[in-house]
């Protein structure tokens, strides 16, 4: 009967301590570690910002993105704000940092290549030169427009589903929220981009515009 009891007593600190281990690699992550999940997620906003914008500058418009655009602050300034609650500012890469919840991690070959978005978007004239950004495109002809609105629709679409396809607990879930509504705003982008597409073959000032 002792010797029961000591084993059992002996599994119960056993179990205790792989708890509390199991607890602290949870709560405590590298700082260069979440500096590259948050660096993520800003990136898939904001590239999915520069295809839209892009696209919009193929077809001659921007009056449409008004409220694309401040959702896209707003998600940019929310995670920031949940940033602050996870590390000090401090510049050391090798600095564990406590977690208040896991930090939503985009999965691997989920967001579209980096490079090939920028390849794009210099290919369309959006960017210039690194570190400039022209602002408007000078594209060739309709077939270009159409080729070139569809690739940079492509490529928003998945980066928005990178950020989609995670969950956003507790303190994130203002962040899902927003991400939300960015999906919203982007249908209503495309179906607004389809109407301009469709008026390529009958409004003759269109066509003037972009060819």
């Amino acid at each position: 009967m002792f010797y029961a009891e000591r084993v059992h007593s002996r599994r119960s600190y056993l179990q205790k301590i792989f708890k509390i281990s199991i607890m602290t690699k949870f709560r405590n992550i590298r700082r260069a570690t979440a500096v590259k999940r948050f660096d993520r997620l800003s990136k898939a906003a904001f590239y999915a910002n520069e295809c839209i914008q892009a696209m919009m500058c193929q077809l001659g418009t921007k009056e449409m993105l008004t409220e694309w655009v401040e959702t896209v602050h707003a998600f940019q300034d929310e995670l920031s704000r949940i940033k602050a609650l996870y590390y000090s500012q401090v510049e050391s890469e090798d600095l564990l940092c406590e977690t208040v919840e896991r930090i939503p991690q985009i999965r691997n070959n989920m967001m579209p290549n980096i490079f090939q978005m920028s390849e794009k978007l210099y290919q369309v004239g959006y960017y210039q030169t690194e570190g400039f950004r022209l602002g408007h495109a000078t594209p060739n002809s309709k077939a270009d427009i159409i080729n070139n609105v569809y690739e940079l629709q492509k490529y928003a679409a998945g980066c928005l589903k990178s950020i989609s396809h995670i969950s956003y607990p507790t303190i994130w879930k203002g962040l899902g929220e927003i991400v939300g509504r960015l999906n919203e705003s982007f249908c209503d982008v495309c179906t607004k981009t389809a109407q301009i597409g469709r008026s390529f073959a009958t409004d003759n000032s269109l066509k003037t515009q972009l060819q």
